[in-house]
């Protein structure tokens, strides 16, 4: 076997901090990626390392450049051996991750401003331009809680809002189902108005005591990890990014580069939490009574609640 390849870990999702600092424990690969491992550590907590620029998760430990899994000498299965020992964790003995000097990140929990209505528009045009179309309709219990959500979130009912989330959980194939990654980015949106909204606030309190006990039984360990996190107002990084350009006073460049950013996440699962993120944001910004009709298939179409018109997306699977 040859020497261990070395990769500097440049930040970590602040939830991982306990167990990066823990001096020893045992572990193993879950899941193989092109670019990317997801690592079972100790008390079942998952953690994704990748490279790139940003945090992909709220569960996410970043490296010094790019990872080429495929790259390695020695092939990466699951099951493979994880472990930790001071300040590294070592992967099938041929891959060392070196913690001295990782820097944490935890999601701003206060927006510095007010959502940009010309911002969500251009968000909504760039959705419809390189977001990949197809599949979101052919989900139908998808297309029903979309639209239950953005309607409970106009009408301001959050028992309604409860009843539509149940619904999504789940749906969908994958690692993050479509719906999962749906509601991950509704909640954001929740998350960016409630400092200033007591009565979202209540919502997502709502949402969270109902939701979490039964997560584990009803999608899969990745999405329940992404809905729980997000429930407690921990997002992935690029989510976080592609949210703050949306705040006034909005940059028009930043909102192309961050929302496309998002949507490239995943095989589609970018796009479905950008499609939540967006639907909740006009739900909230521009609540009325009567949405124009669809431009889809049908009357059920998810645009026929869209005031946006997003164009109906494919469901996504998360690939780090």
């Amino acid at each position: 076997m040859g020497p261990l390849l070395t990769l500097h870990v440049l930040a970590a999702s602040a939830g991982l901090f306990p167990f990066l600092q823990t001096f020893s424990w045992e572990g193993r690969i879950t899941a193989v990626f092109r670019t990317s491992l997801l690592l079972l550590g100790p008390q079942e907590t998952l953690i994704h390392m990748q490279g790139g620029p940003l945090l992909a998760s709220p569960f996410s430990l970043r490296v010094d450049g790019p990872l080429a899994i495929g790259g390695m000498d020695i092939p990466l299965v699951e099951r493979m051996p994880v472990s930790k020992e001071g300040w590294h964790i070592d992967i099938a003995g041929c891959l060392r991750l070196s913690l001295d000097g990782v820097r944490s990140y935890r999601s701003p929990l206060v927006a510095q401003g007010q959502v940009d209505p010309e911002a969500l528009g251009i968000a909504a045009q760039i959705l419809r331009n390189e977001g990949s179309g197809g599949g979101f309709n052919d989900i139908p219990g998808l297309q029903v809680g979309a639209i239950e959500i953005q309607k409970a979130l106009i009408d301001g009912e959050p028992e309604r809002l409860l009843a539509a989330t149940r619904q999504l959980i789940g749906l969908g194939p994958g690692l993050t189902p479509s719906g999962d990654d749906f509601l991950v980015g509704c909640l954001k949106g929740l998350w960016l108005l409630a400092p200033r909204e007591p009565d979202l606030c209540n919502m997502i309190g709502l949402l969270r005591s109902a939701l979490t006990p039964r997560l584990g039984e009803q999608t899969t360990c990745v999405g329940a990890e992404f809905i729980r996190q997000a429930l407690d107002g921990q997002f992935a990084e690029i989510l976080d990014r592609a949210a703050a350009v949306l705040l006034a006073p909005a940059n028009a460049g930043d909102v192309v580069s961050e929302i496309s950013r998002l949507l490239a996440q995943g095989e589609t699962s970018g796009v479905d939490t950008a499609q939540g993120l967006l639907t909740c944001l006009d739900a909230l910004l521009h609540p009325h009574p009567n949405p124009p009709p669809s431009r889809g298939r049908g009357k059920d179409a998810i645009g026929t609640v869209i005031r946006l018109n997003l164009a109906p997306m494919r469901c996504g699977k998360w690939s780090g």
